[in-house]
């Protein structure tokens, strides 16, 4: 080629250069090598968004599946930011509240009537009173966990950007929180287009040897309500399998201030209240309303389980047979 030829192809070589170069520039964009936030915007954009969800009533399932038993419930929950209120509407009734300063639950005992106790929130039983807005970004569900304490804001941990990925054809964010004082590494992929939707979440625990993951998979199937995602599958490192399903969901309910209340828990007539946090009781419901022990009284200390009438008739039966079987055994040995 001569010198007169290579200088007419020298622009149209430039502008292959060009194209070429915009070509790589528009992948680096669209794979987020180049523009990628920073990982706690990412957080703090999931903290905002959960914060914001309305006051709501929902209708839940719960089907949680173990290698020995299979549990199903249903729900009616109430909650306003950290207050919330769980019945559960089949099996036995259990009612569940926390007021955001203490603990009510109210339960059948089968045949033995209710149980109501008051108790602080990190006095945790087997029964569901966990904060919904977490749903789908915490595995465990514990009572005590907050948003912030799930996402580890404000905790001396590492947060890093794994990368752009895809999940169920969804374009999200990988970022990954690790706290090595709890030996703790959570993963979350976040959709920062469509309201910081968290779609998966993954919990992995130091046992000292192995790490236990637990992994939550979340499907936002509801235009009625954006806030949470109807469904949450989640599966433990021990084969623990559980989906909660939100049923139906009503947003920006008027929840009246009595709901966080005794008089919110719909107590049969008569039963005692009991505060576990010293063990007294504190008063009892009359059908209407809570009545205190009386003022200048101290309250009363639970009754000790007692045998009742039946078994005092067995003892006083005894006691009259003994000697009678006494006699007729020294006559027996008399007429030998």
């Amino acid at each position: 080629m001569c010198r007169a030829q290579f200088k007419a192809l020298l622009p149209l070589l430039q502008i292959n250069k060009l194209i070429l170069g915009i070509s790589l520039l528009l992948n680096v964009i669209e794979y987020g090598l180049l523009a990628a936030p920073d990982p706690m915007t990412l957080l703090k954009g999931v903290e905002s968004a959960r914060e914001q969800i309305p006051p709501s009533r929902l209708l839940m399932r719960k089907y949680v599946q173990t290698t020995i038993v299979t549990n199903d419930y249903y729900y009616l929950v109430l909650f306003d930011r950290e207050k919330r209120y769980f019945k559960r509407t089949n099996n036995l009734p259990v009612h569940t509240m926390f007021n955001g300063s203490e603990v009510i639950i109210s339960q059948q005992m089968n045949n033995y009537g209710y149980l109501v106790e008051i108790r602080n929130l990190d006095m945790r039983t087997a029964d569901s009173l966990f904060d919904p807005r977490i749903l789908g970004i915490d595995a465990s569900l514990g009572w005590t966990d907050t948003i912030q304490s799930c996402l580890l804001i404000n905790q001396d941990v590492k947060v890093e950007l794994i990368g752009k990925e895809q999940i169920d054809n969804k374009d999200v964010w990988h970022i990954r929180i690790t706290s090595e004082s709890h030996s703790v590494i959570r993963d979350l992929w976040i959709d920062d287009k469509n309201n910081f939707r968290v779609y998966q979440c993954k919990d992995c625990f130091s046992n000292g040897t192995n790490l236990e993951c637990n992994i939550s998979k979340s499907y936002y199937e509801s235009e009625e309500y954006p806030w949470l995602p109807s469904r949450v599958e989640t599966e433990t490192y021990n084969g623990r399998k559980r989906t909660l399903k939100i049923l139906k969901a009503e947003a920006n309910v008027k929840i009246p201030e009595s709901q966080w209340t005794i008089y919110g828990m719909d107590l049969p007539k008569g039963v005692s209240i009991i505060d576990l946090r010293n063990n007294k009781i504190i008063g009892h419901w009359d059908g209407k309303k809570f009545i205190r022990e009386r003022e200048g009284e101290d309250p009363k200390p639970i009754p000790k389980v007692s045998f009742g009438k039946p078994a005092i008739l067995i003892i006083l039966i005894l006691l009259s047979v003994i000697p009678l079987t006494i006699v007729v055994v020294r006559n027996l040995r008399k007429k030998e």
